[in-house]
C-alpha cells in the first residue's frame, strides 16, 4: 500500500512461493519433498543433476542441478542449521536429521569430495508401507504375510531378520511386519534415523544421537548415544518386542542375547543370501557367537530384480532356523517359501514347517488347524487388498479387531 503497487493474485502467489521455497524451505530441491514416492534425494557435486530414487521407477536424474559450489554449500549450510549441527571447512562432514525426520548426510566444499559439495537425503515416510500395499505390488503374497502374522504373535517364533541388498525394501518390509505385532505388546524400536511408524499405542521409538566435539578415548564423541547404548538400555525397559532398524556392529550381541533370554528381536541386515548373512553375523565387526544364531527363528531374504524391463522388489525366500549343527557350529535351516523369477510366483517348499509345528504343540492344536488359521488370516489380508484398505492405521485397526474377535471379522468378510 505504501508503494501503491497492485499485484495480480497469481503474481502474488508466485512471489510467496519463491519466498517460502528459498527462505523457509531448502531452495530448488524443496519441491521434491512434495512427491511421496521419492525415497532418496542425492547431489553428487556441482554441474551434476540431482538424482532421486523413485519408489516406482527407481533411480533417475532430475532437472535440478547446482552450477557453483557456493549454491550447493548454501543449501548444505541451511540443512546443518535445520539439524542443529555445524558444518565448515574444519568439519566438512554432516550427519543429522531434518525437522521432518528425513536423514541427511552431506560434505562441505571440496575438502573431502572432488566433485564439490554433496548431500544425500533419505525421506521419512509419515505414512509407512503396509502389508496390503506390498501385496498389491506383488512383493509378497497374502499367505506369506499370514504365516508371519501368526509367527510374530508368539514370542517363541517371532525373532526375525530381514536381509537383502541396497534398495530391496528392507525397512518397508520391517514396518509392514511390525503392524502384525500384538496391539497390547510393548514394542521398543531403535534406529539411527526414525523410519518406522507403527499403529500400536504401546510403542517406544528410540533414535541415536551424534556427539559433539572431538573423539574421546573410547572412540565416541562427547554426548554420543549409539545403537549399543540404546539396546543395552532397552533391555531394562521390559520390551515384549525389540526392533532394530539395521544391524551393523556390536549391538547385534546385545540383541541376540536378549532374544536368547526371551525378548523377541526383529531387524534388518545387508546380505543377499543365507550364507552371506551367517558370515556377516559371525565375522567382524559383528563377531556374534555361533551358538546365539539358534535364537533366530525366521530369515526374510529380499531381492531387487527386473521383469520385462520393469524394476520390482520381491521376497526371495522365507527361511526357518530349525536347530544347530554342533559339529560345524552352524545353524540348520530350511526354505519354507520361495519366489520363482521365471513365473513370478511363490511356492511352499517343505513338507513340514518348524514354525507351524512349534505353534501347534504350544497351543495344543494339530498342524492342519494352524494352517487353517493361516488361511483365515490370508483371507482377511486378501479382502483388505481387494477393498483397497491400505493406510497403516486402518490396516492396524482391522488386525487388532481380528486378534480380539476373529469370527466377527470373518463373518463381515463373507458377508
Amino acid at each position: 500500500d505504501e508503494l501503491n503497487i497492485r499485484l495480480p493474485p497469481d503474481s502474488f502467489e508466485k512471489i510467496m512461493y519463491y519466498l517460502r521455497r528459498n527462505y523457509i524451505g531448502l531452495g530448488s530441491i524443496e519441491p521434491l519433498f512434495n512427491d511421496p514416492a521419492i525415497e532418496d534425494i542425492s547431489c553428487d557435486g556441482t554441474g551434476i543433476p540431482v538424482y532421486i530414487y523413485h519408489a516406482k521407477y527407481g533411480s533417475m536424474p532430475s532437472n535440478i542441478l547446482f552450477n557453483t559450489d557456493d549454491d550447493a554449500n548454501s543449501v548444505i549450510i541451511k540443512m546443518a542449521q535445520r539439524c542443529n549441527r555445524h558444518i565448515s571447512v574444519a568439519e566438512p562432514l554432516l550427519d543429522g536429521r531434518l525437522p521432518n525426520n528425513s536423514r541427511v548426510q552431506a560434505t562441505f566444499g571440496r575438502e573431502v569430495t572432488q566433485h564439490g559439495p554433496t548431500f544425500t537425503l533419505r525421506r521419512f515416510k509419515t505414512e509407512p508401507m503396509t502389508p496390503i500395499q506390498l501385496i498389491n505390488y506383488k512383493s509378497c503374497p497374502p499367505r506369506i504375510f499370514a504365516f508371519m502374522w501368526l509367527a510374530l504373535e508368539h514370542s517363541y517364533t517371532a525373532s526375525t531378520l530381514i536381509s537383502g541388498g541396497t534398495a530391496t525394501g528392507k525397512t518397508s518390509m520391517l514396518n509392514a511386519l511390525a503392524i502384525f505385532l500384538p496391539p497390547e505388546a510393548k514394542i521398543v524400536t531403535i534406529e539411527d534415523t526414525q523410519e518406522l511408524n507403527l499403529p500400536q499405542e504401546h510403542w517406544l521409538p528410540s533414535v541415536t544421537r551424534s556427539g559433539f566435539g572431538s573423539t574421546t578415548i573410547d572412540g565416541k564423541k562427547q554426548g554420543e548415544v549409539d545403537m549399543f547404548d540404546l539396546l543395552r538400555a532397552s533391555l531394562r525397559q521390559r520390551p515384549d518386542y525389540l526392533i532394530v532398524g539395521e544391524i551393523r556392529g556390536a549391538e547385534a550381541n546385545v540383541m541376540f542375547t536378549g532374544m536368547a533370554t526371551g525378548h523377541p528381536g526383529i531387524g534388518t541386515i545387508h546380505a543377499d543370501s543365507m550364507e552371506s548373512l551367517i558370515n556377516r553375523l559371525v565375522t567382524r565387526p559383528i563377531s556374534l557367537s555361533p551358538a546365539l544364531l539358534q535364537s533366530l527363528n525366521i530369515c526374510f531374504l529380499l531381492t531387487h530384480a527386473k521383469i520385462e524391463g520393469k524394476a520390482i522388489r520381491r521376497v526371495k525366500e522365507v527361511i526357518e532356523i530349525t536347530g544347530m549343527d554342533l559339529q560345524k557350529g552352524e545353524p540348520i535351516y530350511q526354505t519354507v517359501f520361495r519366489w520363482d523369477p521365471g513365473t513370478d510366483e511363490f511356492s511352499f517348499d517343505v513338507k513340514e514347517s518348524n514354525i507351524v509345528k512349534r505353534i501347534a504343540i504350544a497351543r495344543g492344536m494339530t498342524q492342519e488347524d494352524v494352517w487353517e488359521e493361516i488361511n483365515r488370516r490370508s483371507l482377511v489380508l486378501s479382502w483388505m487388498a481387494e477393498n483397497n484398505i491400505v493406510h497403516y492405521k486402518d490396516v492396524g485397526a482391522i488386525i487388532k479387531d481380528y486378534m480380539r474377535d476373529p469370527d466377527t471379522i470373518i463373518k463381515k468378510i463373507k458377508g
